[in-house]
C-alpha cells in the first residue's frame, strides 16, 4: 500500500486485509529492507518462525528506489536458502508467508516492481467520528467467519462458473494470478492488473522526478497561476519529467509540442497531492493553468515549523 502522506489508513488496510486469513491482525516485521545484508542474516529467522505473514510496515526509500535482491527471490520462489543467524551452517526454509509493505511517496526498482501488486491511496480515510466501524481491525476480528464464509461463496462462484483463468496474468505469478484474479473478475471485479501502469508510474522513478518538480514549483510559484508553457520550462531547466515532455524545442525557446505534451500530463495530475501540495487547474482570461495550494496538514505543519523556529532563534529574555 502506497500513499503520498502520512495517516492514509495504510498500516490499517494491509492488517485488516490479512486478518481474516490469519485470525488475528500481523504485526510488522522488525527488518530493514534497504540493507541487503541485515536483511538476508535476519529473514532465515523469521521462515524458520513459520510466519504466516511478513508485513514491512512505513519502508524507507529516501536514497532512490527500493532495491533488494534477496526480497525480489523470496517473492517469488516457494523455498529460500540462507545461513541460520548464530551458527555457521546453512539452512532451506518453506517461504509461504503473504508479504505486504506499505510506503510513504517512495519508489521501488524494477525487479520489485514486477512482484508487486501495488494498492495505491489517493483519498485519506474519513475522520474517526464520520467513520460506519469505529475500529475496522476490530470488527475484522469479530466477523472473520462472516468474511471467510463470503470469500468462499466468491471462490464457489468460480468453480460454477468452470474455473476461468484470469484475463491478464501476472509474469513469475501465472498460476497464483489465474486463480485469484479468475475468481475476482468472476465476480465482476477488475482485473489484477487494473492499476499496473498507473501503480508503476506511481512507483518508478517518474514519480520521485514528480515530486522534486512540484517542490520546485512551489519555490518558484508559491501558489500563484501559471501557464503550462511556464511550468515546462521549469521541468526542463531542472532536467524533470522529460520522459514525459516529448517534442523539439524551437532556437526561440518555444516549444508547443513540448507544452502540450506537458499539458497532458498535468491534467492527469490534477487534484493530486504530492508533498503537502494540491495541483488545481482552472481558466484564467481563456488561458488553462495550474496552481497549488497547500494543504491543511501543510498549512499546520509550516505554522509549527514558524513557532519553534521562533524559540530557537529569539535570545532568552533575562538580566545578568
Amino acid at each position: 500500500a502506497e500513499a503520498s502522506e502520512v495517516d492514509f489508513g495504510k498500516s490499517r488496510i494491509i492488517r485488516t486485509m490479512l486478518t481474516p486469513a490469519m485470525g488475528t491482525p500481523p504485526g510488522p516485521s522488525k527488518i530493514d529492507m534497504t540493507d541487503e545484508t541485515e536483511f538476508d542474516k535476519k529473514i532465515v529467522a523469521y521462515l524458520r518462525a513459520k510466519q504466516q505473514a511478513m508485513f514491512f510496515d512505513n519502508v524507507k526509500a529516501d536514497r532512490g528506489p527500493l532495491e533488494n535482491g534477496v526480497l525480489e527471490m523470496l517473492l517469488t520462489d516457494e523455498r529460500y536458502t540462507g545461513r541460520i543467524l548464530g551458527k555457521s551452517e546453512m539452512g532451506t526454509f518453506l517461504n509461504t508467508a503473504a508479504w505486504a509493505m506499505t510506503m510513504n511517496s517512495g519508489s521501488l526498482g524494477p525487479d520489485l516492481m514486477r512482484r508487486t501488486v501495488c494498492i495505491p491511496l489517493a483519498k485519506r480515510p474519513p475522520a474517526e467520528a464520520d467513520r460506519k466501524i469505529a475500529n475496522v481491525i476490530e470488527w475484522t476480528v469479530e466477523h472473520r467467519a462472516v468474511l471467510v464464509s463470503a470469500a468462499w461463496t466468491l471462490i464457489k462462484n468460480w468453480v460454477e462458473k468452470g474455473r476461468p483463468r484470469a484475463s491478464k496474468p501476472l509474469n513469475s505469478f501465472e498460476a497464483w494470478s489465474h486463480l485469484v484474479g479468475g475468481i475476482l473478475e468472476c465476480a465482476g471485479f477488475a482485473a489484477l492488473d487494473g492499476n499496473r501502469s498507473e501503480a508503476q508510474e506511481r512507483l518508478s522513478g517518474i514519480e520521485m522526478d514528480f515530486i522534486q518538480f512540484v517542490n520546485g514549483w512551489a519555490r518558484q510559484y508559491q501558489e500563484k497561476r501559471v501557464e503550462v508553457a511556464a511550468l515546462r520550462e521549469l521541468a526542463d531547466k531542472n532536467d524533470l519529467l522529460q520522459s514525459k515532455i516529448r517534442g523539439p524545442a524551437e532556437s526561440s525557446g518555444r516549444a508547443p509540442e513540448r507544452d502540450r505534451s506537458m499539458g497532458v500530463f498535468l491534467a492527469s495530475r490534477n487534484d493530486v497531492v504530492r508533498d503537502g501540495f494540491r495541483i488545481r487547474a482552472g481558466y484564467t482570461n481563456g488561458a488553462r493553468r495550474y496552481w497549488l495550494e497547500k494543504t491543511a496538514e501543510r498549512k499546520a505543519q509550516e505554522d509549527l515549523d514558524e513557532k519553534l523556529k521562533a524559540v530557537f532563534t529569539t535570545p532568552p529574555n533575562f538580566k545578568p
